[in-house]
């Protein structure tokens, strides 16, 4: 029996001990390293619409920002997309592995104050 491509062996490839995605997306979102690249869309959407979301994620971290900065935020930035990040992971969890009752108001809370402490 011939080996599989590697694009197949790499997608069973486990991220770390105990990871059970079926095709380990923690493993194939990641951007090859050194490319400026961030994973998520850049990886993982179709070429075609690839550069869209890129311009339509840059110009909602631009706009949050802005709001960060007013609220006191020493780097608007980089903790935008952190929050952006854990907005993402939530949303992946609550798709992937739902919870009957989902209320993410607190957990928000949480990572937007811990952002904005001085």
């Amino acid at each position: 029996m011939p080996a599989p491509p590697p694009s197949a062996a790499r997608s069973r490839t486990r991220c770390r001990p105990g990871c059970h995605a079926p095709k380990c997306l923690c493993r194939t979102a990641r951007s090859p390293p050194g490319t400026g690249t961030r994973s998520g869309a850049g990886c993982l959407a179709r070429p075609a619409v690839r550069e869209t979301l890129s311009q339509a994620q840059d110009s909602l971290v631009s706009w949050v920002a802005q709001w960060l900065a007013t609220l006191g935020s020493p780097e608007p930035q980089e903790y935008c997309r952190v929050l952006f990040d854990y907005l993402d992971g939530m949303m992946f969890h609550q798709v992937v592995l739902p919870r009957a009752y989902f209320d993410p108001e607190a957990g928000i809370r949480l990572v937007l104050g811990a952002l904005l402490q001085r």
